[in-house]
């Protein structure tokens, strides 16, 4: 009873739990609504909601202290402490280590996942505060959320018409923002980049980062086109470059998951990152790439893609002997050039590495959240980014310089300054 009643009836389109209320079921008494485990703690809720280990801030906002949760005691991947609760509560908190749990509830406040520190959920993330995500040249945080991953909406029905079209208070978008670092501008740096999130829209893109790099009306945000005029010749007409209206060809764009642009901020800038704001992914991703060799024949076969998770991926056996990307888009399903299949991985120098199977054997290697690199391609396919490939076993993104064990030679032929074609020798 009384005028004021808020509720929280549904979830964004979401299926909000295991199991409706009322529904007679033999785990009825061992999940709440969300799906969460019972109990939590040593009490036996018998509400819908088990009451849950409950963020306070009350010491720090160190994740890991146990005088910051309800419970005395951090969350764990244990069944009656897996599932916390992140309020507004004192000091907002912040993951700098590795956290497994079931779900995730963020009531209210902000979460930050810093650059050193990851979270798996194998359940659900339900977002209706904020989570933002951190990096820098040579850490980038990652997040792994196996069930969905959603805000929910809270209705108000002061108008007292529940069964009718109840007033819908607040609407929670689930959106994360991860801050990516990305490469200055200059003669041979730069950065290829994609959105680690998913519908990343490329006005708001640019109108949320000062950060990026412009020339008049242009933003240093440029996808590539193997089928351009005259690539092979003039290597730069593989790339158009967004004006700062976000558009291009008169037509809003929105940044679709697994593209990858050649990207960078404000020359002389070391620390800069760039934000992008969207839903977790938690599918697969296919991405179409395509064979514009009759058009460019040395330089047609390539195509851009990114890793479109906000995790790391497993690039090769070594890291991963089944799910990883070179194998399953490789000899699994046939998306990569016979030839030339590999990942084409650019060290912020000038120079692309070529990365294989063979030439990476033993070296275990990983793709950073939203980082871009090159694939060839032989036939029109589509690009596979798997759940199962994603892991936050790495650390560094192509351009750190790091020095893999291989041994190989490499073969170039060249027509004048042009290079026609070139192949590698493995010593493995």
């Amino acid at each position: 009873s009384g005028a004021d009643k808020q509720m929280w009836p549904t979830a964004n389109d979401q299926d909000d739990g295991d199991m409706p209320i009322g529904v007679d079921s033999a785990t009825a008494t061992n999940k709440d609504i969300d799906g969460v485990d019972r109990p939590q703690g040593t009490n036996i809720e018998v509400g819908a909601y088990e009451y849950r280990n409950t963020w306070t801030g009350a010491s720090s906002s160190d994740w890991t202290a146990a005088g910051n949760w309800s419970f005395g005691a951090a969350p764990d991947n244990s069944s009656t402490n897996n599932a916390p609760v992140v309020t507004d509560q004192g000091t907002a908190p912040i993951i700098s280590t590795d956290v497994n749990l079931d779900h995730l509830l963020i009531r209210s406040g902000t979460l930050t996942i810093a650059k050193s520190g990851s979270l798996k959920l194998t359940g659900n993330l339900i977002n209706n505060g904020a989570l933002n995500m951190e990096s820098d040249s040579q850490n980038f945080s990652s997040i792994i959320v196996q069930g969905e991953s959603y805000g929910m909406n809270i209705y108000d029905d002061r108008n007292g018409n529940m069964f009718g079209s109840p007033n819908i208070k607040t609407t929670n978008s689930g959106d994360i923002t991860y801050k990516r670092y990305v490469a200055d501008e200059g003669a041979n740096e730069w950065d290829y980049i994609g959105s680690p999130v998913e519908g990343q829209d490329l006005q708001t893109l640019i109108n949320n980062n000062t950060s990026l790099a412009t020339n008049s009306s242009s933003v240093a945000i440029g996808p590539f086109d193997n089928g351009a005029s005259n690539g092979d010749s003039t290597p730069s007409n593989f790339y158009t470059y967004y004006d700062t209206t976000g558009y291009t060809g008169g037509s809003a764009v929105t940044l679709p998951s697994g593209k990858g642009y050649v990207m960078s901020t404000d020359e002389g800038s070391t620390t800069a990152t760039v934000d992008f704001t969207g839903p977790v992914v938690t599918e697969n991703i296919y991405f179409a790439i395509t064979d514009a060799t009759l058009s460019n024949t040395n330089n047609g076969k390539f195509n851009l893609v990114s890793n479109p998770y906000p995790s790391f991926l497993f690039a090769n056996s070594a890291a991963d002997g089944t799910n990883n990307f070179l194998t399953i888009n490789g000899s699994t399903n046939d998306n990569l050039h016979n030839s030339y299949a590999a990942i084409f991985a650019y060290d912020g120098n000038g120079n692309f590495n070529t990365r294989t199977n063979a030439n990476t054997l033993g070296s275990p290697l990983y793709i950073a959240p939203g980082q871009g690199f090159f694939v060839a391609a032989d036939q029109s396919a589509k690009i596979i980014f798997s759940e199962a490939m994603q892991t936050h076993a790495g650390v560094d993104d192509f351009i750190s310089g790091d020095v893999l064990d291989s041994y190989e030679v490499e073969i170039k032929l060249f027509n004048g300054d042009n290079e026609i074609e070139s192949t590698e020798i493995f010593f493995i």
